[in-house]
């Protein structure tokens, strides 16, 4: 299950490179669903291994269900606009991201298929529509000179953290900005990955157990950290 975790962290929360894998758990639009409770929702369709993971957003302390479906993406879509005909659905090849109204709050969840073979990995939040614009940026996410951090969020149990944030600086010089700044500071350039006119890059920390992703683009950020080993 680790790999899943680590994908549906970068998933819940931006867009570019490292988000095109997996998105999006955060807020955003919402539907116009109603009389809808976050245990009916997250339970709609039978998740089995059910587990809840801590997350922080902005400094909010909340919970992610995560749990496994043995459905298509197509069979679990039909079912859930039977159940909840005014829910919002968000499909992709391989995922589908599903919203409910719930008042101040999104009940959100999003079903990620793995392979052929494999069963349906849902995750589900409820999640703030407002949350705080005033927090303290992460101490181990590096940031631009110039930037307005938008968001972070952390997953204690899995030791890994990201953040987005905006930028006025062009994408190469944001990223050089960013990448003087680990190598720096002990990091080196993964295998594989040249830093030189890019926008882009994988970094690793050996002493530190940590990898690193960047990414920039349509003047944002993002950083994405985690275990080298995954553990």
């Amino acid at each position: 299950m680790r790999r899943f975790f680590i994908a549906a962290s970068v998933f819940f929360i931006g867009s570019g490179v490292l988000m095109a894998d997996v998105y999006s758990l955060l807020p955003g639009k919402s539907s116009s669903g109603s009389g809808v409770t976050p245990q009916k929702l997250f339970t709609a369709l039978g998740p089995t291994n059910v587990l809840k993971e801590s997350v922080q957003i902005n400094g909010m302390n909340m919970k992610m269900d995560v749990g496994m479906i043995n459905d298509t993406i197509a069979g679990a879509v039909a079912t859930l606009k039977k159940i909840f005909p005014k829910a919002t659905c968000y499909t992709g090849p391989n995922e589908v991201r599903v919203d409910i109204d719930d008042g101040k709050y999104t009940c959100r969840i999003l079903l990620f298929k793995t392979g052929k073979s494999s069963p349906l990995i849902q995750f589900a939040m409820r999640v703030p529509k407002n949350l705080p614009k005033k927090f303290d940026w992460p101490d181990e996410l590096p940031i631009t000179s110039d930037a307005v951090p938008i968001r972070y969020v952390r997953y204690p149990e899995r030791k890994s953290c990201y953040g987005l944030f905006t930028t006025s600086k062009n994408l190469n010089e944001a990223f050089s900005e960013i990448s003087s700044a680990l190598l720096s500071s002990g990091w080196t350039v993964a295998p594989g990955n040249e830093v030189g006119s890019n926008s882009s890059g994988m970094f690793i920390n050996a002493k530190k157990n940590r990898i690193m992703m960047v990414n920039f683009g349509k003047g944002q950020g993002s950083v994405y950290v985690r275990p080298l080993d995954g553990k």
